[in-house]
């Protein structure tokens, strides 16, 4: 598709593409799936043609995965989920959302492959990718597709961040009951369940809208390592998130089910890491190889509760020190990124980034907060949701928008911590899925039994194996 004299849009034919003209005589592509949250609002692709002056101001109840252009400045999705990398070649430069594709084009060849799921920082921390050419928009960043120029954008802004806490929950009850019947209006609603507040607010906010849902839970079992050969395995898992969302579902008159794993299939593997060139090592890679996504169908539309993470303070525990500026020893010690860490360069220029962000715009917001975002949503999940777009269907994020994060972020902290904030709005949606404990602690046995796995996962050794065996004669 050509967009300009100078720039093209190559895309898959699944891609949803929305294109118009705005008051200004501006062109305007909308590329993903963004869904309004405003009950007051129109479709995303009508916003922005209606639009005139800046654009950036306009977007702030688009939930969901996309990227928007508006005359020659490329804009991300709130947390960057679709995900924006960039390289500049001889010929000029390339935008993808996809790593891989742009590898195809250098001469560079990648680092060694190694197992990320593993690591402290498990993800690729924006401004870089896995390849050492190929750089990553952070969140806070729009890129001009002509000039390259990357330009910041305000997030944290004193409009959306000056709720009382009474005016945040409105605002994020209003926003999900929105985004669930938008998405409903399109296709069937499949809600991701597990014993968790996230995935719960998800099904309280489909009860209260009334649309018809169903939900489901991939199936998971604590194995030992040795039992499995070369075959991968998921993390391990909580029992309650292996016996309770049946029993909630079914509790206020849902369909579950649980998706058992099936035989496994390497191609499928290989497949998946080929596609998001090794940049995730989560769950949804192993679901995928075993089978578990065979049953979504195209006018399926999955909702995922991963952003909402964004309310739980989540670093808050890990860094003590408050404030705006982020703390770069910290950040590093925290991470173990010595001097010859791969991933320091990059979260050093993410620090000296955030600081020229914050004179620019002088946002308040804590920098734990922003942490999370740009780099915990804008690097690991972004990164998972590429590999999913392999699965038929539409995977959503209603969280996924400024006014739905900020009004998260206004809630007191105290409030946040443990999340009762959405004990509280599910109190007002659906208030029978608060009769069911959260995130239940594991028997003792069966804790014990994570933690040998865990062990077993953890350690090498003749000893270590000879242990682990009699081990698993005593616990099964």
């Amino acid at each position: 598709m050509k967009i300009s004299e100078s720039v093209h849009l190559s895309y898959h034919q699944d891609l949803q593409i929305q294109r118009g003209i705005d008051r200004d005589q501006k062109p305007v592509l909308l590329i993903g799936l963004a869904i309004q949250t405003d009950p007051d609002g129109m479709t995303p692709i009508e916003e922005a043609i209606d639009n005139s002056g800046t654009i950036r101001e306009l977007y702030d109840t688009w939930a969901g995965r996309w990227v928007l252009i508006h005359n020659t400045v490329l804009h991300m999705d709130f947390s960057g989920l679709f995900g924006c990398f960039y390289c500049r070649l001889d010929d000029g430069l390339w935008i993808s959302s996809s790593v891989a594709l742009l590898s195809t084009l250098t001469q560079t060849p990648p680092p060694k492959e190694i197992d990320i799921a593993d690591l402290d920082m498990n993800w690729y921390p924006p401004p870089s990718s896995r390849h050492p050419d190929i750089r990553s928009l952070i969140p806070s960043q729009t890129i001009d597709i002509e000039s390259g120029e990357i330009i910041p954008r305000p997030m944290f802004t004193d409009v959306h961040m000056s709720l009382t806490e009474v005016e945040a929950k409105e605002t994020l009850q209003n926003a999900l009951l929105t985004g669930i019947k938008q998405v409903a209006s399109m296709g069937n609603v499949h809600i991701a369940l597990s014993s968790g507040y996230d995935s719960r607010l998800i099904l309280a906010a489909a009860k209260a809208a009334e649309i018809p849902a169903k939900t489901y839970t991939m199936v998971k079992k604590n194995r030992w390592p040795f039992f499995l050969g070369d075959t991968p395995y998921t993390s391990l898992v909580n029992k309650g998130d292996m016996v309770l969302p049946e029993l909630i579902s079914n509790h206020v008159g849902i369909d579950h089910h649980w998706i058992e794993q099936g035989t496994y299939d390497p191609e499928k593997l290989r497949l998946f890491d080929q596609h998001t060139y090794r940049q995730t090592g989560e769950n949804d890679r192993i679901y995928f190889s075993f089978g578990q996504w065979d049953w979504v169908a195209e006018n399926d539309y999955v909702l995922l509760g991963q952003v909402a993470g964004m309310g739980a303070c989540y670093y808050y525990k890990f860094f003590s020190e408050p404030g705006p500026v982020i703390s770069k020893r910290l950040l590093l010690n925290h991470f173990g990124l010595d001097t010859n860490a791969w991933q320091r360069p990059a979260v050093e220029e993410y620090v000296d980034w955030v600081a020229h962000h914050n004179a620019v715009f002088n946002e308040k917001v804590d920098w734990r907060d922003r942490l999370y975002l740009e780099q915990r949503l804008g690097g690991w999940a972004s990164a998972l949701q590429q590999g999913m777009d392999l699965i038929p269907g539409h995977k959503v994020h209603l969280f996924n928008t400024q006014q739905f994060i900020c009004a998260l972020l206004c809630i007191p902290a105290e409030k946040r911590v443990h999340k009762q904030f959405v004990q509280e709005l599910i109190s007002q949606m659906a208030p029978h899925l608060n009769d069911f404990p959260y995130n239940p602690k594991d028997p003792m046995m069966y804790k014990i039994k994570k933690i040998m796995i865990n062990m077993s996962r953890n350690t090498s050794g003749q000893n270590i194996r000879l242990i682990t065996r009699k081990i698993r004669n005593i616990f099964g």
